[in-house]
Protein backbone atom coordinates (compact mmCIF):
# COMPACT_ATOMS: atom_id res chain seq x y z
CA UNK A 1 0.00 0.00 0.00
CA UNK A 2 1.56 3.90 -0.73
CA UNK A 3 1.27 6.58 1.52
CA UNK A 4 -2.33 8.02 0.18
CA UNK A 5 -3.86 4.61 0.85
CA UNK A 6 -3.00 4.19 4.30
CA UNK A 7 -3.83 7.84 4.99
CA UNK A 8 -7.21 7.40 3.67
CA UNK A 9 -7.72 3.80 5.62
CA UNK A 10 -6.49 6.41 8.61
CA UNK A 11 -9.42 8.99 7.74
CA UNK A 12 -11.84 6.26 7.55
CA UNK A 13 -10.40 4.49 10.97
CA UNK A 14 -11.29 7.98 12.56
CA UNK A 15 -14.32 8.18 11.39
CA UNK A 16 -15.83 4.62 12.27
CA UNK A 17 -14.34 5.46 16.04
CA UNK A 18 -16.50 8.44 16.35
CA UNK A 19 -19.48 6.71 14.51
CA UNK A 20 -18.95 3.51 17.55
CA UNK A 21 -19.06 6.16 19.94
CA UNK A 22 -22.03 8.46 18.69
CA UNK A 23 -23.82 4.99 17.75
CA UNK A 24 -22.80 2.86 21.09
CA UNK A 25 -22.96 5.70 23.61
CA UNK A 26 -25.15 8.02 22.38
CA UNK A 27 -27.94 6.03 23.37
CA UNK A 28 -27.25 6.19 27.10
CA UNK A 29 -26.43 9.85 26.77
CA UNK A 30 -29.68 10.44 25.54
CA UNK A 31 -31.46 7.73 28.27
CA UNK A 32 -29.24 9.58 30.69
CA UNK A 33 -31.02 13.03 29.51
CA UNK A 34 -33.97 11.43 29.91
CA UNK A 35 -33.65 11.23 33.42
CA UNK A 36 -33.81 14.97 33.52
CA UNK A 37 -37.29 14.97 32.42
CA UNK A 38 -38.46 11.84 34.08
CA UNK A 39 -40.39 12.96 37.52
CA UNK A 40 -40.89 9.62 38.95
CA UNK A 41 -38.56 7.81 40.90
CA UNK A 42 -39.74 4.81 40.33
CA UNK A 43 -39.32 5.41 36.29
CA UNK A 44 -35.78 7.06 37.04
CA UNK A 45 -34.89 3.21 38.35
CA UNK A 46 -35.66 1.52 35.49
CA UNK A 47 -34.02 3.96 32.89
CA UNK A 48 -30.70 4.00 35.20
CA UNK A 49 -31.29 -0.12 35.57
CA UNK A 50 -32.12 -0.65 31.64
CA UNK A 51 -28.64 1.36 30.93
CA UNK A 52 -26.41 -0.51 33.80
CA UNK A 53 -24.88 -2.80 31.42
CA UNK A 54 -24.29 -0.82 28.38
CA UNK A 55 -23.40 2.96 30.06
CA UNK A 56 -19.48 2.52 30.67
CA UNK A 57 -16.47 1.27 28.49
CA UNK A 58 -17.73 3.19 25.10
CA UNK A 59 -15.42 6.00 25.92
CA UNK A 60 -12.77 3.42 24.63
CA UNK A 61 -14.03 4.43 21.57
CA UNK A 62 -13.53 8.22 21.94
CA UNK A 63 -9.96 7.52 23.09
CA UNK A 64 -9.05 5.41 20.14
CA UNK A 65 -10.14 8.72 17.98
CA UNK A 66 -7.82 10.71 20.46
CA UNK A 67 -5.05 8.55 19.98
CA UNK A 68 -5.72 7.99 16.39
CA UNK A 69 -5.62 11.71 15.54
CA UNK A 70 -2.05 12.13 18.05
CA UNK A 71 -0.35 8.83 16.32
CA UNK A 72 -1.34 9.12 12.63
CA UNK A 73 -1.81 12.85 12.20
CA UNK A 74 0.05 14.81 15.04
CA UNK A 75 -0.16 18.49 13.18
CA UNK A 76 -3.91 18.52 13.29
CA UNK A 77 -3.88 16.84 17.02
CA UNK A 78 -1.72 19.65 18.05
CA UNK A 79 -4.07 22.49 16.24
CA UNK A 80 -7.34 20.96 17.47
CA UNK A 81 -5.74 21.21 20.95
CA UNK A 82 -5.04 24.77 20.26
CA UNK A 83 -8.70 25.17 19.93
CA UNK A 84 -10.32 23.36 22.05
CA UNK A 85 -8.43 23.36 25.43
CA UNK A 86 -11.54 24.59 27.18
CA UNK A 87 -14.07 22.24 25.64
CA UNK A 88 -11.90 19.07 25.96
CA UNK A 89 -11.31 19.85 29.49
CA UNK A 90 -14.60 20.31 30.02
CA UNK A 91 -15.80 16.79 27.96
CA UNK A 92 -12.79 15.34 30.10
CA UNK A 93 -14.32 16.62 33.83
CA UNK A 94 -17.92 15.67 33.05
CA UNK A 95 -17.30 11.69 31.91
CA UNK A 96 -15.66 11.33 35.45
CA UNK A 97 -18.32 13.34 36.96
CA UNK A 98 -20.84 10.94 34.81
CA UNK A 99 -19.09 7.98 36.37
CA UNK A 100 -19.11 9.01 39.61
CA UNK A 101 -22.70 10.16 39.71
CA UNK A 102 -23.80 6.34 38.08
CA UNK A 103 -22.10 4.78 40.37
CA UNK A 104 -22.97 6.95 43.45
CA UNK A 105 -26.66 7.24 43.14
CA UNK A 106 -26.88 3.45 43.72
CA UNK A 107 -25.24 3.98 47.55
CA UNK A 108 -27.01 7.14 48.34
CA UNK A 109 -30.06 6.46 50.83
CA UNK A 110 -31.46 9.54 50.96
CA UNK A 111 -33.61 10.85 48.33
CA UNK A 112 -32.64 14.30 47.69
CA UNK A 113 -28.87 13.16 47.34
CA UNK A 114 -29.62 10.56 45.00
CA UNK A 115 -32.01 12.89 42.62
CA UNK A 116 -28.44 15.33 42.98
CA UNK A 117 -26.40 12.46 41.36
CA UNK A 118 -28.88 12.07 39.09
CA UNK A 119 -29.29 15.08 38.07
CA UNK A 120 -25.02 15.14 38.17
CA UNK A 121 -25.23 12.65 35.53
CA UNK A 122 -28.05 14.12 33.27
CA UNK A 123 -25.69 17.61 32.84
CA UNK A 124 -22.79 15.61 32.39
CA UNK A 125 -24.74 13.08 29.54
CA UNK A 126 -26.02 16.81 28.06
CA UNK A 127 -22.33 18.33 28.23
CA UNK A 128 -20.46 15.75 26.38
CA UNK A 129 -22.30 15.55 23.11
CA UNK A 130 -22.89 19.20 22.72
CA UNK A 131 -19.26 19.89 22.99
CA UNK A 132 -18.38 17.30 21.04
CA UNK A 133 -20.54 18.34 17.83
CA UNK A 134 -19.32 22.21 18.97
CA UNK A 135 -15.70 21.12 17.83
CA UNK A 136 -16.60 19.30 14.69
CA UNK A 137 -18.86 22.07 13.34
CA UNK A 138 -16.52 24.24 14.19
CA UNK A 139 -13.27 21.85 11.85
CA UNK A 140 -15.97 21.81 9.68
CA UNK A 141 -17.09 25.44 9.26
CA UNK A 142 -13.22 26.24 9.45
CA UNK A 143 -11.12 27.44 11.93
CA UNK A 144 -9.12 30.72 12.13
CA UNK A 145 -5.23 29.51 11.43
CA UNK A 146 -2.25 31.33 11.65
CA UNK A 147 1.48 30.67 11.90
CA UNK A 148 2.35 26.76 11.99
CA UNK A 149 -1.34 25.76 12.37
CA UNK A 150 -2.20 27.43 15.18
CA UNK A 151 -5.94 28.44 16.44
CA UNK A 152 -6.44 32.00 16.31
CA UNK A 153 -9.42 32.66 17.56
CA UNK A 154 -11.50 33.56 21.02
CA UNK A 155 -13.89 31.09 22.63
CA UNK A 156 -16.40 33.12 21.34
CA UNK A 157 -15.48 31.93 17.94
CA UNK A 158 -16.60 28.63 17.85
CA UNK A 159 -20.36 29.56 18.53
CA UNK A 160 -21.20 29.95 14.91
CA UNK A 161 -24.07 29.20 13.38
CA UNK A 162 -23.51 25.38 12.21
CA UNK A 163 -21.52 24.08 14.95
CA UNK A 164 -24.63 25.43 17.08
CA UNK A 165 -26.70 23.40 14.73
CA UNK A 166 -25.14 20.50 14.55
CA UNK A 167 -25.12 20.27 18.45
CA UNK A 168 -28.43 20.31 18.72
CA UNK A 169 -29.22 17.90 15.97
CA UNK A 170 -26.71 15.51 17.74
CA UNK A 171 -28.70 15.95 21.11
CA UNK A 172 -32.40 15.42 19.60
CA UNK A 173 -31.14 12.25 17.77
CA UNK A 174 -29.77 10.50 20.56
CA UNK A 175 -32.17 11.41 22.87
CA UNK A 176 -34.86 10.12 20.05
CA UNK A 177 -32.42 6.97 19.97
CA UNK A 178 -32.21 7.01 24.00
CA UNK A 179 -35.75 6.61 24.25
CA UNK A 180 -35.99 4.14 21.99
CA UNK A 181 -33.50 1.89 23.65
CA UNK A 182 -35.29 2.42 26.60
CA UNK A 183 -38.46 1.53 25.39
CA UNK A 184 -36.74 -1.90 23.64
CA UNK A 185 -35.76 -2.25 27.67
CA UNK A 186 -38.23 -2.19 30.43
CA UNK A 187 -41.69 -3.63 30.37
CA UNK A 188 -44.75 -2.52 28.79
CA UNK A 189 -46.01 0.47 31.03
CA UNK A 190 -43.13 2.37 30.70
CA UNK A 191 -42.31 1.17 26.63
CA UNK A 192 -45.19 3.15 25.96
CA UNK A 193 -44.59 6.09 27.79
CA UNK A 194 -41.17 5.70 26.35
CA UNK A 195 -42.51 5.29 22.87
CA UNK A 196 -44.79 8.75 23.23
CA UNK A 197 -41.64 10.54 24.43
CA UNK A 198 -39.70 9.66 21.35
CA UNK A 199 -42.76 10.23 19.01
CA UNK A 200 -42.38 14.24 20.37
CA UNK A 201 -38.27 13.74 19.82
CA UNK A 202 -38.74 13.12 16.19
CA UNK A 203 -40.59 16.01 15.58
CA UNK A 204 -37.70 17.77 16.79
CA UNK A 205 -35.25 15.87 15.52
CA UNK A 206 -36.84 15.99 12.16
CA UNK A 207 -36.87 19.70 12.43
CA UNK A 208 -33.33 20.37 13.62
CA UNK A 209 -32.09 18.21 11.04
CA UNK A 210 -33.75 20.03 8.32
CA UNK A 211 -32.23 23.17 9.96
CA UNK A 212 -28.71 21.91 9.77
CA UNK A 213 -29.21 20.54 6.39
CA UNK A 214 -29.86 24.04 4.80
CA UNK A 215 -27.29 25.64 7.44
CA UNK A 216 -24.51 23.35 6.18
CA UNK A 217 -25.71 24.38 2.59
CA UNK A 218 -25.56 27.95 2.81
CA UNK A 219 -21.91 28.12 5.39
CA UNK A 220 -20.28 24.82 3.93
CA UNK A 221 -19.99 25.43 0.09
CA UNK A 222 -18.04 21.88 0.13
CA UNK A 223 -21.79 20.45 1.45
CA UNK A 224 -23.23 20.97 -1.98
CA UNK A 225 -22.05 17.18 -3.17
CA UNK A 226 -23.42 14.01 -4.40
CA UNK A 227 -22.32 11.88 -1.33
CA UNK A 228 -23.10 14.91 1.10
CA UNK A 229 -26.51 14.77 -0.59
CA UNK A 230 -26.89 11.07 -0.68
CA UNK A 231 -25.88 10.89 3.24
CA UNK A 232 -28.76 13.69 4.00
CA UNK A 233 -31.64 11.52 1.91
CA UNK A 234 -30.34 8.60 3.96
CA UNK A 235 -30.63 9.82 7.08
CA UNK A 236 -34.61 11.54 6.24
CA UNK A 237 -35.25 7.62 5.00
CA UNK A 238 -33.64 6.52 8.16
CA UNK A 239 -35.56 9.15 10.25
CA UNK A 240 -38.40 8.61 8.24
CA UNK A 241 -38.26 4.54 8.86
CA UNK A 242 -38.45 5.04 12.64
CA UNK A 243 -41.55 7.35 12.75
CA UNK A 244 -43.30 4.48 10.84
CA UNK A 245 -41.67 1.46 13.06
CA UNK A 246 -42.86 3.53 16.35
CA UNK A 247 -46.40 4.19 15.19
CA UNK A 248 -46.47 0.13 14.80
CA UNK A 249 -44.81 -0.79 17.96
CA UNK A 250 -41.51 -1.65 17.06
CA UNK A 251 -39.24 -0.31 19.18
CA UNK A 252 -35.73 -2.57 17.86
CA UNK A 253 -36.23 -1.73 14.61
CA UNK A 254 -37.14 2.18 15.27
CA UNK A 255 -33.71 1.93 17.48
CA UNK A 256 -32.03 0.42 14.33
CA UNK A 257 -33.12 3.94 12.39
CA UNK A 258 -32.49 6.07 14.19
CA UNK A 259 -28.74 4.44 14.88
CA UNK A 260 -28.52 4.27 11.09
CA UNK A 261 -30.03 8.23 11.11
CA UNK A 262 -27.07 8.94 13.32
CA UNK A 263 -24.62 7.32 10.91
CA UNK A 264 -26.11 9.23 8.21
CA UNK A 265 -25.07 12.32 9.82
CA UNK A 266 -21.78 11.59 10.20
CA UNK A 267 -21.40 10.69 6.84
CA UNK A 268 -22.31 13.94 6.23
CA UNK A 269 -19.84 15.47 7.46
CA UNK A 270 -17.07 13.11 6.51
CA UNK A 271 -18.12 13.40 3.10
CA UNK A 272 -18.21 17.39 3.33
CA UNK A 273 -14.57 17.72 5.19
CA UNK A 274 -12.40 14.92 3.07
CA UNK A 275 -9.57 14.87 2.73
CA UNK A 276 -9.53 18.21 5.49
CA UNK A 277 -8.74 16.91 8.84
CA UNK A 278 -9.23 20.72 9.64
CA UNK A 279 -10.05 23.48 7.18
CA UNK A 280 -8.37 27.19 7.56
CA UNK A 281 -11.35 29.06 7.79
CA UNK A 282 -9.25 32.58 6.00
CA UNK A 283 -7.67 30.23 2.97
CA UNK A 284 -9.58 26.79 2.33
CA UNK A 285 -6.30 26.09 0.34
CA UNK A 286 -3.96 26.03 3.36
CA UNK A 287 -6.24 23.87 5.67
CA UNK A 288 -5.34 20.99 6.96
CA UNK A 289 -5.37 17.53 4.99
CA UNK A 290 -4.73 13.84 5.46
CA UNK A 291 -1.71 14.00 3.11
CA UNK A 292 -0.20 17.09 4.72
CA UNK A 293 -0.56 16.08 8.27
CA UNK A 294 0.00 12.09 8.28
CA UNK A 295 3.18 10.41 10.18
CA UNK A 296 5.64 8.38 8.12
CA UNK A 297 4.85 5.31 6.09
CA UNK A 298 6.40 3.59 8.74
CA UNK A 299 4.45 4.43 11.57
CA UNK A 300 1.06 4.38 9.36
CA UNK A 301 1.74 0.92 8.42
CA UNK A 302 2.85 -0.49 12.57
CA UNK A 303 -0.22 1.18 13.33
CA UNK A 304 -2.38 -0.21 10.93
CA UNK A 305 -1.63 -3.83 11.62
CA UNK A 306 -2.42 -2.91 15.21
CA UNK A 307 -5.55 -0.61 14.79
CA UNK A 308 -7.76 -3.08 12.56
CA UNK A 309 -7.53 -6.28 14.47
CA UNK A 310 -7.99 -4.38 18.05
CA UNK A 311 -10.66 -2.71 16.52
CA UNK A 312 -12.52 -5.96 15.55
CA UNK A 313 -11.85 -7.41 18.86
CA UNK A 314 -13.49 -4.67 20.12
CA UNK A 315 -16.64 -4.85 18.06
CA UNK A 316 -17.10 -8.40 19.12
CA UNK A 317 -16.77 -7.62 22.39
CA UNK A 318 -19.76 -4.57 21.88
CA UNK A 319 -21.86 -7.65 19.97
CA UNK A 320 -21.21 -10.33 22.69
CA UNK A 321 -22.46 -7.45 25.72
CA UNK A 322 -25.43 -6.54 23.72
CA UNK A 323 -26.26 -10.46 23.00
CA UNK A 324 -25.53 -11.33 26.34
CA UNK A 325 -27.86 -8.32 27.85
CA UNK A 326 -30.72 -8.43 24.94
CA UNK A 327 -34.39 -8.72 26.22
CA UNK A 328 -36.81 -6.49 27.90
CA UNK A 329 -36.19 -6.35 32.15
CA UNK A 330 -38.58 -8.03 34.07
CA UNK A 331 -41.04 -5.75 36.04
CA UNK A 332 -39.85 -4.72 39.03
CA UNK A 333 -36.17 -6.22 38.65
CA UNK A 334 -33.43 -4.30 38.46
CA UNK A 335 -29.95 -5.21 36.14
CA UNK A 336 -28.89 -7.58 38.49
CA UNK A 337 -32.19 -9.33 38.62
CA UNK A 338 -32.74 -8.57 42.22
CA UNK A 339 -36.17 -6.37 43.40
CA UNK A 340 -36.09 -3.11 43.30
CA UNK A 341 -36.56 -0.65 46.34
Amino acid sequence: MTAASYQVTWFCLLLLFLVAYSVFDGFDLGAGMLTLFTKSEEKRNHLFSALAPFWDGNELWLIMAGASLFAVFPQAFATALSGFYLPIFIIAVALMLRAAAFECRHHCRRATTRRAWEVVFALASFLIPLLLAVALGNIIAGLPLSGPHAYNGSILFLLQPYPLALAVTGIALIILQGSLFAACKLPAPFAEELRSAASRWWYIAGAVFVILTVTMLVMVPTARSLPCAAAAVTAFLALAAAKILMRSARERSAFLASSIAIIAVWLMQAATLFPNLIRDAADPAASITIFSASAGLGTLRVLTCIAIPSTICYLGLNWFLYRAFRGKLAPGKDFYGTTEK
